[in-house]
Order: structure tokens, then sequence, then C-alpha cells
């Protein structure tokens, strides 16, 4: 079942020094294009990265990935994806790491039954490197209603500039 995730960050904070010594800030306005390490069948594991003019944001980026869970009507279970949209707070330091936190709310149907509302937590770091050319990182999520979670666990991806 594939659901639509969209965060708003309440804000970023720095990454560990040990990522932030191998980075470097973001190609500004740059397009990054790459995928993730979740597997499910048939699943899209495709990450897409835009960052804003200015390279302290990102904008309509998006990361494909897969939760597991307990199956069955109203779970969770399955390919699901994030989006992440400028705000005005920084997102991506000058030296080219970001760590992102957000909780958000979805809607898994459910037939003729009244749709499960679900609570995710989502948190996303990583570091822009070799001179703004390659982003890597990790995510993960939890989201859970009425006794039902499911988890993405750790979630590593890889994206290159495209342009």
């Amino acid at each position: 079942m594939k659901v639509k995730l969209t965060i708003l960050v309440l804000g970023a904070s720095l990454v560990p020094a040990a990522m932030a010594l191998a980075a470097s800030a973001p190609v500004a306005g740059g397009h990054y294009k790459g995928t993730d390490n979740s597997r499910f069948h048939h699943s899209n594991n495709s990450v897409t990265i835009n960052v804003t003019k200015n390279g302290a944001n990102f904008t309509h980026t998006r990361f494909n990935f897969v939760l597991s869970g307990q199956e069955g009507l109203g779970s969770c279970a399955g390919q699901a994806y994030v989006t992440v949209g400028s705000t005005k707070a920084r997102q991506i330091t000058r030296a080219g790491t970001f760590s992102l936190r957000g909780t958000f709310t979805f809607s898994v149907p459910t037939g003729p039954y009244p749709a499960t509302k679900y609570t995710a937590h989502v948190t996303i770091a990583g570091a822009f490197g070799d001179r703004g050319r390659k982003v890597t990182g990790t995510l993960r999520e939890t989201a859970s209603s009425r006794g039902l979670t499911c988890r993405s666990g750790k979630v590593k991806f890889a994206a290159s500039l495209v342009k």
C-alpha cells in the first residue's frame, strides 16, 4: 500500500562532528538523484533531493522507502514516502550537514470502514560531500495507531548531483 507522508521540519540541528569533517556545502540550486537501501516487492526506493538557490534548504525533496509492521486492513506496512519542503529556519548548515525531525499524521483507507489514522515520527540526517556533488544520510520513521506500529528501520540513502 502506498502512503503519502509529508513532513514539516520543526528545526535543524548540527550533525555529529565526525560527519561534519567530510561534509561540504551543497551545490546551490542543485538537483540530486539516488536510491536507498530499503527493499520490498517491486518497491520504488528512489531519492530525489533538491536544494534551494541559496543552498540553505530543501525543496521538493522526496524519500521513498518501506515501512514494516503487521499487515492487514488499515496497516501502514508497505511502500511509503516522505517529502521535505523549505522552511524559514535553515535546514542545511553552511558546512553541508543536516539533521531534520518531524511529526505528522496520515490516514490509511480501510474500505468501507473509517480510515486508520497514524501519527508518525521521522528523522533524516546526513551530509553533502565531494565538493557538494554527493549526499548521503539516513532516515528513520515510526508510525503508530491504536496498537499498530510500522517502522522503517535505519534506511541509508545516497544521491549524486545531476544538474
